[in-house]
């Protein structure tokens, strides 16, 4: 794979928080996940963010989430997305970060 092959691949799975925000009010079937701790959720979050704390990840912890639906996250280094058997398995069709 070259190197524009790679970035051309790397944004299949990559947004902004600019496209997030016209995604959502656009109407679009985004699950947005909030992986910073309960304190900081509770503090301030997007409106129709769930909460899962990146250090909670498992495949215990997302096994009720709807696997065929969009997910969007901020943290690219948590769990999430570093596959602990949670959203990074392949039951999951769409994930994306920003």
């Amino acid at each position: 794979m070259n190197q524009l092959e790679f970035y051309h691949a790397k944004l299949e799975f990559e947004t902004d928080s600019w496209d997030l925000s016209e995604a959502l009010n656009n109407g679009k079937d985004i699950v947005v996940i909030d992986a910073r701790s309960p304190e900081a959720y509770a503090l301030e979050h997007i409106p129709t963010a769930i909460n899962i704390p990146h250090r909670t990840v498992s495949e215990a912890t997302t096994a009720d989430l709807d696997k065929s639906k969009l997910y969007v996250t901020g943290l690219t280094h948590s769990p999430l997305i570093r596959g602990t058997g949670g959203l990074n398995s392949p039951v999951f069709q769409s994930f994306w970060t920003f």
